[in-house]
């Protein structure tokens, strides 16, 4: 009996260290390779923000510093989905080409830049539609959608680098996605040419790989989709009570509460 019950907690020991070892190896592939750390543009921006919404200051001084990283991120937000609308327009049209559309490598390629662009410009006009709809110009919006990212700083999946980065990220794939097609096509047509052999002498790709390959970027695209959208329309739905009241010679302040908040905020005006 105690033999079993010492190789049963060795057992349950070696799983979970296997468990965390791949945890951990899957959000490192996730933070350093998936984002190609994209996310570290908006942290000295976003940290310094919250950094500064943490201290007494003036209502007036944050609505400067919420505006400009509004303004910045919307502008961002513009441009990813204009390059992903041309990117999507321009894969669309490659593929009609034959050589292109026949080739098993060159077609997945196209279709998985498709894939990636679409992502990406969803989530721009999704990202842009609650932006303006949450009004996140009033500052004391802004705080609230500042308690609920800092809340979320130490999570590798959902903090708010990843998710303010997620269209761009997609862009990225997007286009990697493209240029890899375009080198694909480049030198299976050179290797295909009437001076090296005829175009029957290619060697097909493997009837599985392809399809799964496709089916795989597909699930990803929407897996990521769905948590970044959650997380994203989440910031700023935080409850809050607002304190008005006013100081002898210091002008009115309001004061911010949250239900089991990790740092109060305080803003004066």
């Amino acid at each position: 009996m105690e033999y079993s019950d010492r190789f049963r907690d060795a057992l349950l020991l070696g799983i979970t260290t296997i468990l965390s070892i791949a945890f951990f190896m899957t959000s490192e592939i996730y933070c350093h390779i998936f984002l190609l750390r994209l996310p570290t543009m908006y942290c000295s921006r976003l940290g310094n923000l919250i950094e500064a919404a943490q201290d007494p200051l003036s209502a007036s001084d944050l609505g400067g510093r919420w505006s400009a990283f509004s303004s910045a991120l919307v502008k961002r937000w513009k441009l990813m989905n204009v390059l992903c609308g041309l990117l999507l327009t321009t894969t669309v049209a490659l593929l009609q080409i034959s050589g292109i559309s026949g080739d098993p490598l060159t077609n997945a390629l196209g279709i998985i830049s498709m894939i990636c662009a679409l992502n990406g410009l969803l989530l721009g006009i999704i990202y842009l539609a609650h932006w303006h709809l949450s009004a996140l110009k009033d500052v004391k919006n802004a705080v609230v959608w500042l308690l609920d990212t800092s809340q979320l700083a130490s999570s590798r999946w959902r903090n708010a680098p990843a998710v303010l980065a997620a269209p761009a990220v997609w862009l990225a794939w997007a286009m990697i996605s493209f240029l890899t097609l375009i080198l694909a096509y480049t030198w299976r047509a050179a290797r295909t040419s009437p001076f090296i052999g005829s175009a029957n002498a290619m060697v097909p790709a493997p009837s599985f790989a392809v399809p799964m390959c496709i089916t795989g970027v597909l699930f990803l695209a929407l897996a990521h989709f769905v948590l970044v959208v959650h997380a994203f329309t989440r910031f700023g739905t935080g409850t809050v009570m607002f304190i008005t009241g006013g100081e002898p010679g210091s002008g009115e302040h309001i004061e911010l509460e949250q239900e089991h908040p990790s740092e109060g905020i305080r803003v004066r005006e």
